[in-house]
């Protein structure tokens, strides 16, 4: 219930936050996005329809049979000599067999079943905002880092053309400054493109596909929290599939115990009034009737039943088995991504930035030729993106695994 209220207030806040035309989100966080997803998503909304579905299943499977009106003529004769009886009363059907209870219990375990479902297909929808953000993220790291390394080739463009104006360096030096400033212009392009799309499939997976995104708070650096995700710790238990598919067996289970409470029919009581017109008497009339199981013993429902949780264990067991291997593949992931941003941010980056500094110092006196810097540069250049895309990894690991971690 605190959940679903701070998930409310924030919607609300966010919501409120938008307040454009055309719907844009501006500086939209991980935490709001995840947020306007669980109160918007249309797969959300089915669910609990779903759910309060359910409830009306859970009170209608409760209520006890209404009453039958009697009204009946009897022995009214074809030559209209002597009089007819009149009766006028009702029947009841009284259940003996507990299957009113046992009716509601298969449909409240029918609506735990459905909150288990809710809860998986929230944990989905989060998983796929989550990787969707940090995809977004990823891209506009990506452009804002290209964008920097073709300012730093613009002005490697400068430094060449001064050095050839100057006689300090070839033509062919400038030329190739041209060139690779001219080829991180087309990879920004793409950047960019790449960066529009990603925020088209953000606002896909927040349920609003028609929303326009206008941009993101956030650093990716910040948003992971590596020293936090190294000490994660997983729980297969807590993962709500677990939950869903137990909950599965415990329906099928309640629906054994109503087909094997059917086979035992219900008792009709009658209660009549009699008016013997010819006597000019009144008198009453009662009656017990009740089914004979002869034929029917309600035995195809009972073994249909009795295989149906057979399955639904078969389910929850191949669930388990198959989470089981999930959560092993996840950690691994994580942790290989966590090893590998790590590296690239503690030992790689510092010195691909020293050797780059030194390089482009070194050209700017005039002590090496160019094809001695363009090396650092690029090295500069993949280490950033490499870093960027290892964070990537690590974000898409985590979302996976987060359902299945407690902290």
């Amino acid at each position: 219930m605190k959940r679903l209220f701070v998930t409310v207030i924030s919607a609300l806040l966010l919501c409120g936050h938008v307040g454009s035309a055309e719907d844009s989100l501006e500086n939209l966080t991980l935490e709001q996005a995840l947020a306007l997803a669980e109160a918007r998503h249309p797969l959300l909304r089915e669910a609990n329809a779903n759910i309060a579905a359910a409830g009306g299943r859970v009170t209608q499977a409760g209520a006890f049979p209404n009453p039958e009106a009697i009204v009946r003529v009897e022995s009214a004769p074809f030559d209209g000599k002597g009089d007819p009886e009149y009766l006028v009363g009702f029947s009841q059907r009284i259940p003996i067999n507990g299957s009113i209870g046992k009716a509601r219990e298969v449909e409240s375990r029918d609506q735990e079943r459905l909150r288990n479902e809710l809860e998986v297909t929230r944990l989905t929808v989060r998983k796929k905002v989550h990787g969707a953000f940090a995809t977004a993220l990823y891209q506009e790291a990506a452009f804002n880092t290209l964008d920097a390394i073709r300012q730093h080739l613009s002005n490697g463009a400068e430094i060449a053309k001064a050095r050839v104006e100057v006689g300090d360096a070839l033509s062919e030096d400038l030329a190739r400054s041209e060139m690779e400033l001219r080829w991180s212009e087309l990879d920004l392009r793409q950047a960019k493109a790449l960066r529009e799309q990603a925020l088209l499939e953000l606002a896909d997976a927040l349920g609003e596909p028609s929303s326009k995104i206008g941009s993101l708070s956030g650093n990716i650096n910040e948003v992971l929290e590596l020293a936090s995700l190294e000490r994660i710790s997983a729980n297969l238990s807590a993962h709500p599939e677990i939950a869903a598919a137990q909950a599965d067996v415990d329906l099928q289970r309640a629906r054994v115990a109503l087909a094997k409470a059917e086979r035992v029919p219900d008792l009709n009581v009658e209660v009549l009034y009699r008016r013997i017109v010819e006597e000019k008497r009144n008198s009453a009339d009662f009656g017990i009737s009740v089914p004979l199981p002869l034929f029917n013993r309600n035995s195809g429902r009972v073994r249909e039943a009795e295989a149906g949780v057979t399955a639904a264990e078969a389910r929850s067991a191949k669930k388990r088995s198959d989470l089981a291997v999930n959560l092993r593949q996840l950690e691994s992931q994580l942790a290989e991504a966590l090893h590998r941003a790590r590296l690239l941010q503690d030992e790689i980056m510092p010195r691909a930035r020293k050797v780059l500094n030194a390089a482009e110092a070194r050209y700017k006196e005039g002590d090496v030729s160019l094809s001695d810097v363009l090396p650092a540069r690029r090295d500069w250049a993949l280490v950033q993106m490499a870093q960027l895309e290892a964070l990537r990894e690590v974000m898409s690991a985590w979302a996976g695994l987060s359902v299945f971690a407690r902290r």
